[in-house]
């Protein structure tokens, strides 16, 4: 369903890497200061428009317009999918959990403090 969308509108949040990576241009209404981050990445991949929390109904109108109209957007969301073809969301968490669960069965930060530090 998500690759026939021509754009997802989201708040740039979990939902946002998952339809770019299938290669569907975003418009963004991050509401918190990740979704921000994420909003703001995706623009300098050229794959969405983010609307700052002070648009007006016309700022928000035209930044549809210009989603729309600007096919530059839709390929770069395409390229940016095509550059990850395996990706899907789960494998994402898994991932993270993993180097997560590598991080905690290492020596700790203090424990590598003691091994380095002089005798």
């Amino acid at each position: 369903l998500v690759a026939a969308c021509d754009l997802f509108v989201s708040h740039a949040g979990g939902a946002c890497a998952g339809t770019l990576a299938a290669g569907v241009p975003q418009l963004m209404f991050p509401a918190q200061y990740e979704q921000y981050l994420t909003a703001l990445r995706v623009v300098q991949l050229r794959a969405g428009v983010l609307v700052k929390p002070t648009a007006t109904p016309r700022d928000v109108g035209g930044a549809l317009a210009h989603l729309l109209g600007d096919p530059s957007h839709a390929a770069a969301a395409k390229a940016y999918a095509a550059r990850y073809p395996d990706y899907t969301p789960q494998e994402h968490v898994r991932r993270v959990v993993a180097r997560i669960e590598e991080i905690l069965a290492g020596p700790s930060r203090w424990e590598r403090r003691a091994i380095l530090a002089p005798r």
